[in-house]
């Protein structure tokens, strides 16, 4: 068996050090492509008056006792 001594180290890598800079993310880098101004024009917008003059359905009590109890099961 031959016995080899090595001399140098083996370089397996070699790293390029960056200088640290911030990093600043955009929506636009996850995909998420909106206008923040027009979001927050539907945000403001009133809702449709169908959907604020809902009623909620009369629940008889022993009804509502029932589902509450399988809600807590």
């Amino acid at each position: 068996m031959n016995c080899q001594t090595i001399s140098q180290p083996a370089t397996f890598c070699t790293f390029i050090v960056a200088e640290p800079k911030p990093i600043y993310a955009d929506s636009r880098d996850y995909g998420f492509d909106f206008d923040e101004e027009e979001n927050a024009r539907e945000l403001l917008a009133p809702l449709p008056a169908s959907l604020s003059i809902q009623s909620f359905p009369e629940v008889d009590a022993d009804e509502f006792e029932q589902a509450f109890h399988y809600f807590l099961s």
